[in-house]
């Protein structure tokens, strides 16, 4: 009985062990479980991503073009918002000054709106309409050129300004070989030069009959932008504010002054850079198309406006003066126009180069001819037109915290010295 009873109570014993065993055995087949199954979840997203990924890679061609023609129609759509955001940008100072003309009104001083929306109105309506005169006599003057020469067929005109490009061209290699040049060198010389010419001469030709096909788009581009800059110039001091609290909702009072300090120097760089030049490039168009007028240079009023265009781009402005007066030249035969053309651009180029450009730019844009040209050619070779425009306002922004960030580190080294100076 004893016995019995000692088997009985082994077997409780080991039941009870047992059951105990049981539940730790469940629980590390739970754990193993939970661990495979995200072992598993891991090998099956890791299948789908690379099934996706061969699927973008196969029909990368498909996802491309359609990521790029999303891209160019979002682009299409935002296009005249960019362009007004910018046109009010470089406006609204001029808008402010008519602004505070209107306020000085009886009328106006209780009315701070109205005046804002009149100065508004008469900035866009004043620039709208300088344009549509400057269009106009550059049509009147073409149209006059040509009707001078009305006794001449097209054919006819082509035919002297290929005889006269000849001559030059042999004139050149005249030249040349007098310089103690070889034939052979001359001739890849001027070659690569005429070259250069005809194919710029080309592209300039197709890039014009592009845009004539594209008006309408062009017009409607235009037409937007010009509405979306009014919008923008009426709203302009509630879009500041907003903008301001924005930025300090998103980084922070802390950050939010040092990022309206870095604005406020790229505003003061950028804008008035690119007014400063838009106003100098005012000033050489009506320079050289009155001038030329009063010479009677043929086309003087589209060499003008081309020149002054280009002169907003620095050292682009003399290249286009002068080639296009050679050109005239040419087509005229008289080569009085280009040496009177010349001499007219040397001096106003001097004009300009010593006194008008200097005196627009010193309060917004110091920096040193050397930097500019090494900003032109950066800008040239990364951005090309565009990037040769905006490649001084950048260098002297990176002049400008270069400089002050050389005079922080000036300022704390004193500090310390003196520092260490009042401890000894």
């Amino acid at each position: 009985m004893e016995k019995e009873k000692g088997m009985k109570d082994n077997k409780d014993k080991t039941t009870d062990m047992s059951e105990k065993i049981k539940p730790k055995k469940m629980k590390d087949r739970l754990k193993l479980n939970r661990q495979y199954t995200e072992i598993s979840l891991y090998v099956i997203g890791t299948c789908v991503v690379l099934y996706v990924l061969y699927g973008i890679l196969s029909y990368a061609d498909n996802f491309f073009t359609a990521l790029g023609s999303s891209l160019a129609w979002i682009v299409s759509i935002l296009k005249p918002v960019v362009i007004g955001f910018i046109i009010s940008y470089l406006l609204y100072p001029l808008c402010e000054k008519v602004e505070a003309q209107f306020k000085k009104r009886p009328f106006f001083q209780n009315r701070p709106k109205t005046a804002h929306y009149f100065g508004v109105v008469i900035t866009i309506g004043g620039i709208i309409l300088g344009i549509i005169i400057l269009i106009s006599l550059l049509i009147i003057t073409i149209t006059q050129q040509f009707n001078s020469l009305h006794d001449a067929s097209l054919f006819q005109i082509i035919q002297a300004f290929t005889q006269s490009l000849n001559q030059m061209y042999q004139g050149i290699l005249t030249w040349l070989e007098k310089m103690n040049v070889k034939s052979e060198q001359a001739q890849q010389i001027v070659d690569a030069i005429r070259n250069g010419l005809t194919s710029n001469f080309g592209t300039g030709v197709q890039g014009i009959g592009h845009t004539l096909n594209n008006i309408k788009s062009v017009g409607s581009t235009i037409l937007f932008s010009i509405i979306f800059s009014v919008y923008f110039m009426l709203d302009w001091p509630s879009l500041h504010t907003y903008w301001e609290n924005v930025a300090e909702v998103l980084f922070g009072e802390k950050t939010a002054p040092h990022l309206n300090h870095i604005w406020k120097d790229i505003s003061t760089v950028f804008a008035g850079y690119i007014r400063g030049q838009m106003t100098d490039a005012i000033f050489m168009m009506i320079a050289v198309s009155v001038t030329f007028s009063i010479a009677h240079i043929p086309y003087g009023i589209v060499i003008g406006v081309l020149t002054g265009i280009g002169n907003m781009v620095p050292y682009l402005g003399p290249i286009v003066g002068y080639g296009l007066t050679l050109v005239s030249g040419i087509l005229s035969g008289n080569i009085q126009v280009i040496i009177v053309g010349f001499i007219i651009l040397l001096v106003i180029q001097g004009v300009d180069g010593a006194i008008v450009n200097p005196r627009l730019l010193s309060k917004n844009v110091q920096i040193h001819p050397m930097l500019v040209l090494l900003g032109v050619i950066a800008g040239n070779k990364t951005g090309g037109f565009v990037g040769m425009l905006i490649a001084v306002p950048i260098t002297a922004l990176l002049k400008t915290w270069f400089e002050r960030g050389i005079n922080k580190i000036k300022a704390h080294r004193e500090s310390i010295n003196s520092q260490t100076d009042k401890q000894a």
